[in-house]
């Protein structure tokens, strides 16, 4: 048996990768480099860049956490690390040392973020192993904790509740750090230019962070995709699902043209997922230069806007249901033929839930009143005088929901 089938055969008797098409445990196969370790080898330093992600072939690794170190986690053969790393583009958040004799298979990061891009699949269970390597750490953390505060519970009764209480705040404001960098880090801040259209996106996330997403995505010389969505829920698993979903969406957008087709291969991707709980609305169109004509489909997303040159508003809302692991799918695609002048607006429901502080909602008819008076402006004037608006608007309330906008205007 030659190394490269020696290699996939390894991978093809792992979990995380069983199932997979041969073709794409061959690439995995072609990138891997196999370590033979002794005890006590650091593999990897808490702060160390990013750089691969390992699988365990045999033996045991664990992951310590600051100095002197915790062990937050004793893995396995099958189980791999390193991956969150890569996923976020940051330093290494822990040290992992080998307890035993180990041997691992290397993925350089350059290589499989080159093989994920092409196979969503793989990306779908690098994504549902951290997910679920994440419940089982915060699991085992907090049974640890349990055990010593039942051992100090008579004596230190007060110690114990403020040491939870502040124990929880810095967990929230981890992963809603981590999840305002995993949606900051999709969202483009410029377009290539695609004339005679003229687009332009902005987001503003709140201080609790939701999911709101968009994107351009080039089809062909003559089409473009047209993207925004929001993730439902908060925290570290809507960021993690946020950027699932983004990746799928690109992915299929590539293998279909109809939109429609497009994000109901995404739904059956989700439909697999352990979040049942969570979902996301959608708004994801194909807009085609030879004819002007933009075809889309809304998965339960606000209301499309066509804003026509001389101001009037036209709000468009084809029936379509959420993206979700727990409920079927019906949406077909809608088609527009777009005229010289015509302004779309994509936004999510940060915009018209936006409150000011004696608890009246920005709305839908304020919004429509705004770009009536903003008809036959470029989008990259529209959309920060909008945002601005909104913030006036809301002056001293808080921002509860996250804000994107997206607009296309033909010149």
């Amino acid at each position: 048996m030659s190394p490269i089938d020696e290699m996939i055969r390894r991978y093809a008797a792992m979990p995380a990768f069983a199932g997979l098409e041969p073709a794409v445990l061959h690439e995995l196969a072609a990138v891997s480099e196999s370590l033979d370790l002794p005890p006590g080898h650091v593999i990897f330093r808490e702060g160390d860049t990013a750089d691969a992600l390992y699988v365990i072939d045999t033996g045991e690794v664990e992951v310590i956490k600051g100095m002197p170190g915790v062990r937050l986690a004793v893995l396995g053969p099958h189980h791999l690390f390193g991956e969150m790393g890569l996923m976020e583009m940051r330093e290494r958040a822990a040290t992992v040392v080998t307890l035993t004799d180990v041997r691992l298979l290397r993925l350089e990061g350059g290589r499989i973020e080159a093989i994920l891009r092409n196979t969503p699949a793989l990306l779908y269970r690098l994504v549902s192993h951290l997910s679920a390597r994440l419940r089982e750490t915060d699991r085992v953390m907090i049974r640890d904790l349990e055990q010593k505060n039942r051992a100090l519970e008579l004596a230190y009764q007060d110690l114990q509740t403020a040491q939870a209480a502040l124990l929880g705040k810095v967990r929230l404001e981890r992963e809603l750090a981590l999840a305002q960098e995993l949606q900051q880090a999709i969202l483009p801040t410029s377009f290539p230019p695609f004339a005679p259209f003229e687009i332009a996106a902005l987001g503003q996330p709140a201080r609790e962070v939701g999911g709101d997403f968009y994107d351009v995505i080039p089809l062909d010389d003559d089409r473009v995709g047209i993207l925004i969505a929001d993730v439902s829920d908060k925290g570290v698993y809507a960021g993690m699902f946020m950027t699932m979903c983004h990746a799928l969406i690109h992915a299929e957008a590539r293998r279909h043209t109809s939109p429609a087709e497009a994000l109901h291969a995404v739904h059956r991707l989700i439909a697999g997922l352990p979040m049942t709980r969570m979902f996301v609305t959608v708004i994801y169109g194909v807009l085609d230069r030879t004819d002007y004509s933009f075809t889309y489909a809304r998965a339960g997303h606000e209301p499309l806007l066509l804003i026509h040159a001389d101001g009037t508003v036209e709000e468009l809302e084809p029936p379509g249901m959420l993206l979700s692991a727990s409920l079927p799918l019906v949406i077909e695609d809608a088609r527009l033929v777009l005229q010289p002048g015509d302004l779309l607006l994509l936004y999510t429901d940060g915009v018209t839930e936006a409150t000011a502080p004696d608890r009246t909602r920005y709305g839908s008819d304020r919004l429509h009143n705004f770009v009536r008076r903003w008809a036959g402006h470029p989008p990259s004037d529209l959309l920060p005088t909008l945002l601005a608006d909104l913030v006036r608007f809301t002056a001293t309330a808080p921002q509860h929901d996250d804000i994107a906008l997206l607009a296309v205007r033909v010149e």
